[in-house]
């Protein structure tokens, strides 16, 4: 018998002229993947635009392409990196509890890996990382867009 993954959703505004650089910043992270820029991730300026950032936690092992499907069965599409960095800034410490992989179109990294932002975190400390994007943890919760 499969079940409903549990979820969680949480209201985003976005927009302005800030840069990635900026967005990191007022972030606050104790660490961040140093391709994490705005030569890689650029943000460009547009009017503010509001989304439904939606947590949700599929209780198994499971591809960042098993999220995506989830998603698209909620009504939901995969998240971008400007929701990615907002969401940590508005929200900085629902990351201390679980691990949020934000499954938007990979980054091919250098070494040839396809990546996708995370935020991680725990007591006394948050980062946002650039990880492999492969199967992810039954503690992970990943993050889709409802507008």
């Amino acid at each position: 018998m499969e079940t409903n993954p549990i979820s969680q959703q949480f209201p985003l505004q976005l927009g302005g002229d800030r840069t990635i650089d900026d967005m990191v910043r007022a972030g606050n992270y104790d660490g961040v993947h140093s391709y994490i820029n705005q030569e890689k991730f650029p943000l460009e300026m547009h009017d503010p635009v509001d989304v439904v950032v939606v947590l949700i936690d599929l209780g198994r092992i499971a591809p960042s392409a098993e999220a995506v499907e989830e998603f698209s069965r909620r009504g939901l599409r995969r998240p971008t990196h400007e929701e990615a960095v907002y969401f940590g800034v508005q929200y900085p410490d629902v990351q201390r509890h679980r691990p949020i992989v934000w499954p938007h179109e990979p980054f091919l990294h250098a070494d040839g890996s396809s990546r996708v932002l995370v935020h991680f975190g725990g007591i006394g400390y948050r980062t946002l990382d650039l990880f492999w994007d492969s199967s992810w943890g039954a503690y992970c919760l990943f993050a889709g867009i409802r507008v």
